[in-house]
């Protein structure tokens, strides 16, 4: 078994060694840095997983010194999904970036890059909230550098909104820490949780809880505060739009639901949040109906289908949290295949316009069928895993007789579905006769998601009884969590 230390130490060297390499002239190796770094992210979070899966939570006291004094690392089967998706796309980026090389400076770059990856490990690994916030603030810096990396009217003016609006949700976040501290003398996430099961009518309590919601409404790009994030999707290296859609959005949801399912459990209006995030999935998919830019067009998308998993989350059941588990991992699958694909597109093309994409399809198939099975696949279209997503939450939505959110979903997923087959015709209709060369990398990378998205559609009910059931299962026996830590 990797010890989880590892999972951010040897991340935080490589940040340290890129700029070494930079001042000896070896800079074209920090490229290197990330991939070599990411892969073994990805291997150990792997192998963790699997040890978490069999033996329950994995408690690690940094330096000997047990919580609440001490640092603690928290290892659940559900933060190491969240690693293993992080780890696999920043992997998958930093190989697109072995071959489209993202501009000057390149070092800076990879700097922000692998700490993107250090920080969303440490968020879904902590035990501790206060740490969980410089964990947040690492990964928030690294994303605002490189949402704004291209240095274009665009990209600056989305960089800047990105910056305000994620400065805001971390005050707030902080704001809900402070006053979590000032009524259980704590910042151990199961001690809060023993604190606030007893105090939720406490007004402090419930004041910090709104704080959460606001801040990690930011991070995980919840409605109503999720309307910078199309901006920052369509101004950011097109290897990063995939890392963002794919998987630092999902470090968000986890850290969202691992406040308010373990620490504010039981709040009051708690069933308020359901209405609010699936009203802003219906605006986000109906938003995405009139994007002219393709970039535009699956930020939306994205938006709504965060919206669903969250929804998932907040029934506050076992069935519903691992259905939000089954829908979280497709999810990232697919977005990223599609924002790696979009960059493939873009290097041919030189535009996003989705107008000025007629008959990509037939001037590159092999691109054209790795878009159409990610396109099927977010659309909820059987035999692909997006189906076997949808119908697991719709199942769960039934079961506890919620059925004007099951009727929002389903008219959300047809206004999906219609804007997502109109992107097929487009790419499929008569278009222009110059040919063009599609990326290698991109295709290479997307015929590694594929194999992956296939992989759940061919076994879902498997996934789902071996991996996503125990992970909701884990989840929602919060007192076996604040048993472990303790």
């Amino acid at each position: 078994m990797v010890n989880p230390v590892l999972l951010i130490a040897v991340p935080l060297i490589g940040a340290f060694l890129i700029p070494l390499l930079s001042a000896v002239r070896l800079k074209v190796l920090s490229r290197y840095i990330v991939f070599i770094t990411s892969s073994f992210s990805l291997v150990s979070a792997i192998l963790l997983f699997y040890h978490v899966t069999y033996t329950g939570i994995l408690s690690v006291s940094i330096a000997g010194f047990k919580p609440p004094f001490g640092i603690n690392l928290e290892v659940t089967l559900l933060g190491c999904i969240i690693v293993v998706l992080l780890s696999l796309g920043v992997l998958i980026s930093s190989f697109y970036n072995l071959f489209i090389y993202p501009s000057e400076p390149e070092d800076k770059f990879n700097i922000a890059l692998i700490l993107l990856l250090l920080g969303g490990t440490g968020i879904s690994l902590t035990g501790d909230m206060f740490n969980m916030f410089v964990f947040l603030e690492i990964t928030s810096i690294a994303a605002y550098i490189l949402s704004a990396y291209k240095r274009n009217g665009t990209g600056e003016e989305a960089g800047l909104k990105y910056l305000f609006i994620g400065s805001i949700g971390s005050l707030f976040f902080l704001l809900g820490v402070i006053l979590l501290y000032t009524q259980a003398g704590s910042l151990n996430i199961a001690r809060l949780a023993q604190y606030s099961a007893s105090h939720l009518n406490n007004p402090v309590i419930l004041f910090s809880a709104i704080m959460f919601i606001v801040g990690l409404g930011i991070e995980a790009e919840i409605f109503p505060f999720n309307w910078w994030v199309p901006d920052v999707y369509q101004a950011a290296p097109d290897s990063i739009s995939s890392v963002f859609a794919g998987a630092i959005s999902k470090v968000g949801i986890y850290a969202f639901i691992r406040i308010f399912i373990t620490v504010f459990n039981g709040i009051p209006y708690y069933e308020a949040l359901i209405y609010l995030v699936l009203v802003g999935s219906l605006i986000a998919e109906g938003a995405a109906l009139f994007q002219k830019d393709i970039k535009r067009l699956f930020a939306y998308s994205s938006l709504g289908q965060i919206g669903f998993i969250v929804f998932a989350f907040l029934l506050k059941r076992a069935d519903g949290y691992s259905a939000g588990i089954f829908m979280l991992l497709n999810h990232a699958l697919v977005k990223m295949l599609i924002f790696i694909l979009i960059g493939g597109i873009f290097v041919a093309l030189s535009t996003t316009e989705i107008e000025k994409m007629k008959g990509i399809g037939r001037k590159s198939p092999i691109l054209g069928i790795l878009f159409t099975i990610g396109i099927l696949t977010l659309a909820g279209l059987p035999p692909f895993s997006g189906f076997y997503a949808k119908l697991f939450l719709l199942k769960a939505t039934f079961q506890h007789n919620y059925f004007i959110p099951a009727i929002i979903i389903i008219v959300a997923s047809l206004i999906e579905a219609f804007y997502l087959f109109r992107l097929i015709y487009i790419f499929y209709s008569p278009g222009h006769e110059k040919k063009h060369s599609f990326s290698t990398a991109s295709l290479a990378t997307g015929f590694i998601l594929i194999i992956l998205i296939l992989g759940m559609s061919i076994i879902p009910f498997h996934i789902k009884k071996q991996y996503t059931d125990k992970a909701a299962k884990s989840l929602f026996m919060r007192s076996l969590y604040i048993k472990e830590v303790k």
